[in-house]
This record gives C-alpha cells, sequence and structure tokens, in this order.
C-alpha cells in the first residue's frame, strides 16, 4: 500500500504533466520541467507544534522535498507552483494547514525513514540518558521547564564544555523557576505576538544534531503523573527539520 509521502508525491507529478500537456507555451515547458524534477525528489511532511496563520485552533504543517544537491537551485526556481499545487491536494479536515514548502539537498537513499523509538513510561528518565550521552550540543525548545533533575544534568553537561542553548515560551512559571534557580546556559523567552494569545508550544531537543527528542512531553516534574509520549528520533530528515524550526524560533527573538 502506497504511504502518504509517495501519494502526495504521485499527485504532484500528475496535476505538473497536466499542466505541461495544456496548450500553454508560457508555463508548457517549465511544467514539463517541474514534472521530471518532481520524479527526483522525495517528500516528507514536518508537522509543527506552532498554531498555523490560517486557522487560529490548527497548527502549521510543511511540504519538504529533498533532491540532489546540484538540483536543489533547479527546484527552488518552481517554489510557488509547487506551493499553488500543494495547496490543491492538501487535506484540510484534520489539525493541521498548509503553511508552505521547503527544498533541501539529500539524496533519496539519504533521507529514507529510520525507525524512530518512542517512549510512553519513564520518559523522565529517557531525557536524562539523553542527555548524559551528549558530546558536543543541546539545544532546547520547550514550552514549559521546571524540572530541577533534568535542569542540573543540563549544568552538568555544560561543565563539560557543551554548547547549551534553550528557546522557552515567555511565561511566568518559565521565568519563576529560572529565577529560583541556576542555569549555566543560554535562556531566551519567546512571546508570540497574536491576537489570540497564543503559546510557543515547541517541545523538543536536538542533541549533538544527531538526535531529536519530540513529542508531548514538558520538561517540568508534573509532566510525570501525565499521559505523554516522547520520540528518540535519529533520521535525517527529521533532525534537519528541527534544526530549521529551532533556527526560525532564535530568529523570532530579533524580529
Amino acid at each position: 500500500m502506497m504511504g502518504k509521502e509517495e501519494s502526495q508525491l504521485q499527485m504532484l507529478i500528475k496535476i505538473a504533466d497536466s499542466k505541461a500537456q495544456k496548450n500553454n507555451s508560457l508555463f508548457e515547458g517549465s511544467y514539463s520541467e517541474l514534472r521530471d524534477l518532481l520524479r527526483q525528489t522525495k517528500l516528507s511532511f514536518y508537522e509543527t507544534t506552532n498554531y498555523s496563520e490560517v486557522r487560529w485552533d490548527h497548527y502549521s504543517e510543511y511540504y519538504i522535498f529533498y533532491i540532489d544537491p546540484s538540483l536543489v537551485d533547479s527546484l527552488k526556481a518552481y517554489n510557488k507552483q509547487l506551493e499553488e499545487m500543494c495547496a490543491t491536494i492538501f487535506d484540510v479536515s484534520g489539525d493541521f494547514d498548509f503553511c508552505g514548502v521547503e527544498i533541501k539537498p539529500g539524496s533519496v537513499d539519504s533521507v529514507m525513514a529510520v525507525e524512530p523509538e518512542v517512549k510512553f513510561e519513564k520518559i523522565e528518565q529517557e531525557v536524562l540518558s539523553q542527555i548524559s550521552q551528549a558530546k558536543h550540543s543541546i539545544f532546547i525548545a520547550m514550552a514549559w521547564f521546571t524540572n530541577h533533575t533534568i535542569l542540573n544534568e543540563i549544568n552538568k553537561k555544560v561543565k563539560e564544555g557543551l554548547i547549551v542553548s534553550a528557546v522557552l515560551d515567555d511565561n511566568e512559571k518559565n521565568h519563576c523557576f529560572f529565577q529560583e534557580n541556576e542555569s549555566l546556559f543560554e535562556i531566551k523567552y519567546l512571546a508570540i505576538v497574536s491576537r489570540f494569545q497564543n503559546i510557543m508550544h515547541e517541545k523538543f531537543c536536538i542533541i549533538d544534531s544527531s538526535t531529536v527528542l519530540h513529542g508531548t512531553y514538558n520538561w517540568t516534574e508534573a509532566a510525570n503523573y501525565n499521559k505523554e509520549d516522547m520520540t528518540i528520533d535519529k533520521n535525517i530528515a527529521t533532525i534537519s527539520s528541527f534544526s530549521d524550526q529551532f533556527a526560525y524560533l532564535r530568529s523570532k527573538l530579533f524580529s
């Protein structure tokens, strides 16, 4: 059975082919090239925990296209057409809104899925284990961070010389916690400017650019008593998407 990624990619190829067949000299050649480029791509999806600007109670989702590095610029030339085509096939019945297209370098083989590991129990212990194995860097985006044990483990890694940076939601609980507890790493508070009073609701941590932890689990002690989940993901494409999102969140601090 064809998966969502392959199914949607085939739909896009058919749309491009259909447009290429139309007797329109302005677009015939370009859509023909776009169709041929799409046949050399791998498609994935990035479902964020950021609220969409389309519908206030929906989240943002992006189409990620991977293609040989030598063809990235060629495909980017059709970014507008790709966005229009993706918007026409996007399923609006779920919790997400289509918010754009990203085109990234990568061979089809290099972005094949690596089986993620999903945790439903003892999540705090797993977070601590993953942090303890970090060798170079830890980048954190978290809606709520008030867990003393996790903070102490990260402070240890800072003392070992690791680069650590955190973007947290700009809320009272986070501010109070870090006013009362010493952190040895950079913390930035992000406020989402919106008439709907949205929050920075991300919950992920990138370790050594080789592992990303993501899911429903906030770094709070109360979360240990909730029904939560966390995925340990080493897929190159997934890590790349979360790294881009972390950079995007940091960029919002200066906009």
